[in-house]
Parts: C-alpha cells; structure tokens; sequence
C-alpha cells in the first residue's frame, strides 16, 4: 500500500479494533499543517459524548509499516491511543476562558518565511525573518507527554484582548514560570558522557575517566540556550533574565546559530571568525541533522544589548547606518525645537536659496535687456556704430 492507500485503510477499519461504544462514531481524515508548513494527515474519531478529541496522526504509523511492522499491530496502537487519550469531560473553557487560561499562555520561535500558511490565522510578531506565535500550555501525562493547543485568531476574539495584549501574557509568563538553561558544549557533552557509563560504576570513578577525555580542550567555544524542558527553548532568546546569563558569560559580542525551534548555539565572536561560513555551518545541519517540523531559520544572528532585541548578522551594517540616521533626524528636531529663531533663520535661507537665480541663469535675460535699451537710446547706437567702424 501507498501512503493514500494506508491512510484510508486506517480510517476504514479503525472501529474493528475500539469497543463498542465507537460503532456510530464519525471517522474521518484531516490535513494538519503544522511548523514549517509541513503537512500531515490525521485520524479523526469523533463521538457525541466527546466535546474534543485526538488526532492520530497517520505519517509515523506508515514509516514504521514501509519498515514491516504488522499492520494489525499498528492499528492496535491506533485505538489505545484513541481509548487511552479520551477526552469526552475535558472542560473546553481551560481553553476559551482567558481569566482560566491566562496563567497557561506561552509563547515559541519560529520561521515566518517558511510559514506563511501556518500564521495566516495565528497572532503574531515578526523578530527579524522569525515569529512569535502564542499557545496554551494544557499539561502533561507520562503516555502522552504536554499537551498544546494554539492560538487562533478565532480564539484571540474570544478572549477579547489584542495582539499586543497577548504578547505580554506570555512574556511575563516566560519570565516568571520558564527557567532558563545555558550551559557550554564540553559541560553537556561531560554529562552526556557520565550518563553513558554503567550505572552501576562508582561516580568518582566516572569522572576521572570523563576528565581523561575532555583533558586538553581549552576554553569554551560554543554554549547551548534553551528551556528547562528543552521544549520550543529557542523563545529563550526573547527572555531579558536568560539574554542577560548569556551576556555575563560570553560578553555582548556573540552570534547565535539557530540549531532548532527548542535551542540555539551562542559562540563569541573571535578575529578569525567568517559569518559566511558560520551561515554555511547552519546550512548544512539544517538540512542534514534537524527534522524538518523542527528548523528555525537559515539565518545566524547577533544581539543588540542596547535595544535588547535580536538582529540578522547579514543586516547588522544596514540597521546601523539606519540607527545613525535616525538619531540625526532627532538631533535635528530637537536643535529646532529648543531654538526655534535659529530654526525659522535656517529655514528661511534654505527659501531664499531655493528661489535664487544663478548669474548664468541669468545672463541671456541681461544680453537681450541691454540690446533693447542700446536701440532705443540714440546716442548709445551711434557710439556702437563708431566703435565698429573703428575696429
């Protein structure tokens, strides 16, 4: 069977394998765009009992049935999450109540550019060529993991406040209820190592071997941000209590790679360091080592300590000049504001310049007014006559 062909098998025989209260449910297809605009297909199973239910969504459940896995075995796993994920007393106002939701509004990092069908209902702000995008934080279990659900526009009229109103929801929400994590790339990949060593092995014992490893590496050269959860970690970059762990760390001069939606890559700026390859760098893992749901952007960028904001690397020349030009513009205005005599003296000369008339401009206008006066003047022809004869 072929994807198409395996999607409407599981939507035809799904209830073969639930109990008997799904005999009348309504089953059917969904296609679910999600980050990055990736699209995938979902199982439906609907009943009247149920005021929300799960989507199971069928793209995985292929890959491992292409890999030969039995498909009884697969549509057996179907239904127990459909049995197992019921939701008919779920209260819908943990959702549509902003005075029940508010405490649970966060808020995740991803492309504009390769979103455009994904934000097209969504609130959103632009940081550079990236988004903000609002979801409601559910909760979690053990089988399932969190639970997620965004917000729409829809839902944004529901809750009767703006775009911007909800923006501060989840900032101060991150800032208060998201802890932070950065650390450098020896310390994870230290961990990583004395978690891989036999549980049973005394600790002492496994960081001296760890220590014989990492010996030699010098100072560190690349620092991982992210969340706690390492879930939708690169918003940390939106946090001013993690940008300032990062500062005091590496300083203010420093790039940041987008490594994923849930963590970015800090490295201090050194002399011998080229933006070009750094962008070529994320490329190529990007392509190569990130799932695609999961991509942020192609981009490497930098952070503005002044403005406390995030900048593309490529523009950072440009945003600049634009900086100076507008503090011209403002010296401008206030040199005229605080000495408007000065101001209107200026500006009257600029005026008078304006409307000035250059010599040259001039002169055919002077040539041809003084051969008019020289024929009605006598005199001053006769004189002309003379001169010529005498020449």
């Amino acid at each position: 069977m072929n994807f198409e062909e395996f999607t409407q098998y599981a939507a035809d025989n799904i209830k073969s394998f639930l109990p008997e209260k799904y005999a009348d449910a309504d089953v059917r297809l969904q296609e679910v765009t999600k980050n990055n605009d990736e699209k995938l297909t979902g199982l439906v199973i609907h009943t009247e009992d149920s005021n929300i239910t799960p989507t199971i969504y069928l793209n995985e459940f292929f890959k491992q049935y292409e890999e030969g896995h039995s498909l009884n075995a697969l549509m057996g796993q179907m239904a127990e999450l459909q049995t197992s994920h019921e939701t008919q007393d779920f209260d819908v106002s943990q959702i549509t109540d902003l005075d029940q939701v508010k405490d649970n509004i966060r808020l995740k990092l991803i492309s504009a550019e390769m979103n455009p069908e994904y934000l097209a209902d969504k609130p959103h702000q632009l940081v550079e060529d990236l988004a903000v995008v609002y979801y409601v934080d559910l909760g979690e279990n053990d089988q399932f993991g969190k639970a997620t659900t965004p917000i729409t526009d829809n839902l944004l009229k529901v809750y009767g406040i703006t775009q911007e109103e909800l923006h501060e929801i989840a900032i101060t929400n991150m800032e208060q209820c998201v802890t932070p994590q950065f650390q450098d790339m020896d310390s994870m990949l230290r961990e990583t190592m004395l978690e891989s060593l036999p549980a049973d092995m005394p600790r002492e014992m496994k960081e001296q071997i760890v220590d014989g490893v990492m010996a030699g590496q010098g100072a560190p050269m690349m620092y991982i941000l992210t969340n706690e959860d390492k879930l939708n970690g690169a918003s940390m970059l939106l946090s001013d209590r993690a940008m300032e762990m990062v500062r005091e760390t590496v300083g203010d001069d420093f790039f940041i790679l987008p490594s994923s939606i849930h963590e970015t890559l800090i490295v201090p700026k050194t002399d011998d360091m080229s933006l070009e390859n750094l962008e070529k760098m994320v490329r190529e893992v990007n392509a190569t080592e990130v799932k695609p749901g999961e991509r942020l952007s192609d981009h490497v960028y930098e952070y503005d300590a002044e403005e406390r904001s995030i900048v593309r690397a490529d523009k950072v020349e440009e945003r600049r000049q634009e900086k100076e030009t507008m503090q011209k513009d403002v010296k401008t205005a206030e040199e005229r504001a605080g000495n408007p005599e000065k101001a209107s003296a200026r500006e009257g000369k600029a005026d008078r310049d304006e409307g000035r008339v250059s010599f040259k401009q001039k002169l055919p206008e002077m040539k041809e007014k003084a051969a008019e006066q020289t024929k009605a003047n006598p005199v001053a022809e006769n004189a002309k006559k003379k001169a010529q004869e005498i020449a």
